[in-house]
């Protein structure tokens, strides 16, 4: 059984949560994670894809592996080489952690591609028929002290340089009316609302309502093939 993508109506609960440690692979955490959702919605598998796997074997891994990257790049490497679990190689969250030779040895995940879904209902569409998507935000200051109750940016508030990648797992309201994203952090549980936070719906300097990825992971049925039974009245 699947625990890791419960859907209710409006948000997936995964309750898989992987920290960036000192490394700044915050895209390759949030894509990895949201295949792996969405790979357990069509297969009811709870495989745990490896972030780790991107960030040192990648061409030009030695020595870059903390140093930040694309979600696009990321999702292009899972398209065309496939992503190995957790089990075959797990996060490191460090520099310097060489791609293993047995790498080949393990089985690999596919995407067939991905697509940018585009404003607020657009990505709450995906989120509602495919699962999770993946979403890059600028960090403000006061972001880095989240607690609780309905991020919005305080009016002044500097930001740091780069950006950063969530997962955006679902949307809510509040009583006020008030809608706000759901996403999942690669901060640890002691951060925000053990790890994930509620981010204010309407906040164009976040970018979280313009557009996000979604990737389609790529899984073929296994057919089985009926055996015929011959009886003395025909076959059945």
């Amino acid at each position: 059984m699947c625990q890791s993508c419960c859907r209710s109506k409006f948000v997936f609960d995964t309750l898989f949560l992987i920290l960036v440690e000192n490394c700044s692979s915050s895209f390759a955490i949030a894509a990895a994670n949201a295949i792996s959702d969405r790979l357990c919605m069509i297969t009811g598998q709870n495989v745990r894809l490896s972030p780790q796997h991107f960030l040192s074997c990648q061409e030009d891994a030695e020595g870059n592996e903390c140093k930040g990257g694309s979600i696009a790049s990321f999702l292009d490497f899972a398209k065309k080489k496939g992503v190995v679990d957790e089990n075959c190689f797990a996060y490191q969250g460090e520099e310097n952690v060489a791609c293993p030779s047995t790498i080949e040895q393990c089985q690999k995940y596919f995407i067939n591609d991905y697509c940018v879904a585009n404003g607020v209902e657009g990505i709450k569409r995906e989120i509602l028929k495919h699962g999770p998507v993946i979403a890059y935000i600028p960090v403000f200051r006061d972001f880095l002290v989240y607690k609780n109750g309905i991020y919005q940016v305080l009016e002044g508030t500097s930001r740091f340089q780069g950006g950063h990648a969530l997962k955006v797992v679902g949307w809510g309201q509040n009583e006020a009316g008030q809608e706000y994203w759901i996403v999942e952090n690669s901060w640890g549980e002691d951060w925000g609302i053990k790890g994930y936070a509620h981010i204010a719906i309407g906040q164009h300097q976040m970018y979280l309502d313009d557009y996000a990825f979604a990737p389609t992971p790529k899984y073929e049925k296994e057919e089985t093939t009926a055996k015929e039974t011959t009886t003395a009245g025909g076959k059945l």
